[in-house]
């Protein structure tokens, strides 16, 4: 999520965490990020993928920053915890998809 406009970037939605499946995502959201300047921040749980040596070096090669969680504290991360409260709320608790990929889908191209 960009915090300036609040877009979401990239998603994925999998049954399953993996370094895969955080760099997919990863690599969408920095072909949409321009050149420029200033430094880029990227804010992150504490998953195990996040603290991989293949999702460090990507950051590196772009030259990202990461921001992580404290355990147990949401607070950090408000904005993205709010968006997926939201989407919970609107979405996945009053459907029920035959698949998770098509419940995100459908509410990312929500307006």
């Amino acid at each position: 999520m960009d915090l300036y406009s609040d877009e979401i970037l990239a998603f994925n939605i999998s049954d399953h965490p993996t370094i895969e499946f955080v760099l997919k995502p990863l690599h969408e959201a920095l072909e949409k990020i321009p050149e420029h300047h200033y430094l880029t921040y990227i804010h992150t749980n504490q998953g195990f993928q996040y603290q991989s040596s293949a999702w460090r070096k990507e950051l590196k090669v772009h030259h990202v920053r990461q921001s992580m969680s404290r355990k147990a504290n949401c607070l950090d991360n408000t904005q993205m915890e709010s968006f997926f409260h939201i989407m919970k709320a609107e979405t996945v608790r009053n459907h029920h998809y035959q698949d998770t990929k098509r419940s995100g889908n459908s509410y990312a191209r929500l307006d």
